[in-house]
């Protein structure tokens, strides 16, 4: 048997500790009447400043629907598409450095394989290494010592995203993730789209911290400009920090059918 997480579309097996979790937010939901519905953003026609720009693309929606719809509305307009392109373009800035393989051995101190191909059930081996996965699209990770294949895609990120994969995966390997030893922000409850745009926050969290610590200790990922590189990706994660919703309302989201 299954569940269908309320609002998202994303079904879980009610074997599966999520899919209970869900179903217990479900009814306690229901039990209580339900929640409040938020006014939705005006419709506006003519993006006259950024401040206008925010004022809808910052917007807390309920379901992967609602973003599209969003999306859909303002495609065509050019102020827009202006204000979302320099978003975009701090966003895969941050990405691609999260994504660097010399900051994850910065990090992890050097205790890090990286690999192409994620293993699967009884295929995954003990090892004394930490084993990072980057399949071209999606990273994965293996914490060393245990045979547990950590997945994004299976509580902070909506599956067929282009989002923190890369950033969730390393959190998950210093134990910050929300829940583990040294969390950076406490789990959000389960059954509620909410949560992605909280759980994007706690990514960005902890990106400005991995860029601020690279920048102190002057990690070197390029021979030219290096210091004014990790200075600019400091304050573009502190930016979008301040900003973390678009995080989410912005990016591409899944074909329909990797959403149950």
């Amino acid at each position: 048997m299954s569940i269908i997480e309320p609002k998202t579309g994303i079904r879980y097996s009610l074997r599966c500790n999520t899919g209970k979790q869900i179903l217990k937010s479900y009814v306690k939901h229901y039990q209580k009447g339900g929640g409040k519905k938020k006014k939705k953003p005006k419709l506006i026609k003519y993006f006259g400043t950024q401040t206008m720009w925010f004022s809808v693309a910052k917007y807390t929606y309920n379901s992967i629907n609602e973003i599209e719809s969003f999306r859909k509305t303002y495609e065509n307009n050019e102020e827009f598409k202006y204000y979302d392109g320099k978003w975009e373009e701090r966003l895969n800035n941050v990405i691609n450095f999260m994504g660097n393989f010399a900051v994850w051995k910065f990090m992890l101190d050097n205790e890090i394989k990286f690999k192409t191909k994620p293993p699967r059930g009884s295929n995954i081996k003990v090892s004394e290494t930490h084993q990072a996965y980057f399949t071209g699209h999606h990273w994965l990770s293996v914490a060393k010592g245990t045979q547990v294949l950590f997945d994004p895609y299976e509580k902070y990120q909506i599956e067929g995203t282009n989002q923190f994969c890369q950033t969730y995966a390393l959190m998950y390997l210093l134990n910050k993730l929300p829940g583990q030893e040294n969390q950076i922000c406490k789990p959000y409850k389960d059954g509620i789209f909410e949560k992605y745009y909280y759980y994007t926050k706690c990514a960005l969290k902890f990106i400005v911290e991995v860029a601020i610590k690279a920048k102190k200790e002057q990690l070197k990922l390029y021979d030219e400009g290096n210091e004014e590189y990790l200075k600019e990706i400091v304050q573009q994660a502190k930016y979008l920090l301040q900003h973390s919703n678009l995080a989410l309302n912005l990016i591409k989201m899944p074909p329909r059918n990797l959403r149950n």
